[in-house]
């Protein structure tokens, strides 16, 4: 707890004692009896309210279903209002307190207290209660309402902190794992974002292969074609030499039956000749 809220705490307890001394020195010159105090039986005392709601048309709707109600006394104040419903009877004080004390009221954002103590003992006929051991004072039922109206409220006091921390601490666990989800979204943006960028990076290569290859390919056609002009160039090479051959094979062909027939002839001629000196 904060020293702060701790401040104000020790300072309500110490005008609740600076109270209850008061009352015992007025204890000192006037005792109360039970007749006096056989009202206080019918008495309850409210808080945990809104200050809007401090007035006796709420208060009134509100306590009226247990009971007929004589009086009621708005005890005003700013921060903290509080109230005393007298009812009719001690029963209809009973059930209001068995019914609300405690009680959350989610209008107001507070827990409803509504306190009777003390009056057991007025309702079987003493006058007032034990004092504590640290006085020789009696305590008057309404000293130790009042008492436990102090505490009650220190304690609903404690409980609305213990809620507002509990609900900033709430509050910033999720404010962390809204942070712890953002800063995971973002790691996710940017792991997408260099996924992208690789599939960009592999598109670019795929597309540098994919022109390396056709430039291989073109290549290669090119060397294919210089191979084929090149196997042209023979095959006309080739066709032109046999032809030169051929030629020369008729040309040839054409000197043997020249020289063939320049034979025969002259074997003719050598042949006559014989015969010719043969009939001489």
């Amino acid at each position: 707890m904060a020293p702060r809220e701790k401040g104000k705490i020790h300072k309500k307890l110490a005008a609740v004692n600076r109270r209850e001394l008061t009352c015992h020195r007025i204890n000192q010159t006037k005792q109360r009896t039970p007749s006096s105090l056989s009202m206080d039986a019918f008495k309850v005392f409210v808080g945990g309210f809104r200050q809007r709601d401090a007035n006796e048309a709420y208060l009134g709707n509100k306590f009226q279903i247990f009971g007929e109600i004589t009086s009621i006394e708005i005890i005003a104040s700013e921060s903290n209002p509080r109230a005393i419903i007298t009812f009719g009877s001690e029963e209809s004080a009973r059930k209001a307190c068995s019914a609300l004390d405690g009680k959350y009221d989610t209008d107001a954002n507070k827990r409803l207290w509504v306190l009777m103590r003390g009056i057991e003992d007025v309702s079987q006929g003493k006058g007032v209660v034990d004092a504590p051991a640290s006085s020789s004072m009696p305590k008057t039922p309404v000293e130790h309402l009042v008492t436990d109206m102090v505490q009650r409220v220190v304690e609903h006091h404690f409980d609305d902190i213990n809620r507002k921390v509990g609900g900033a601490k709430q509050e910033a666990i999720d404010a962390k794992q809204e942070a712890i989800d953002a800063k995971q979204e973002a790691i996710d943006a940017k792991q997408e974002a260099i996924d992208a960028k690789q599939k960009a990076i592999d598109a670019k290569q795929e597309a540098i292969d994919a022109k390396q290859k056709a430039i291989d390919a073109k290549q290669k056609a090119d060397t294919t074609g210089n191979r084929v002009d090149k196997l042209e160039d023979d095959h006309a090479d080739t066709v032109n030499r046999v032809d030169k051959l051929e030629d020369h094979h008729a040309d040839t062909v054409n000197r043997v039956a020249m020289l063939e027939d320049a034979d025969t002839v002259n074997r003719l001629d050598d042949v006559e000749r014989r015969q010719g000196e043969g009939g001489a």
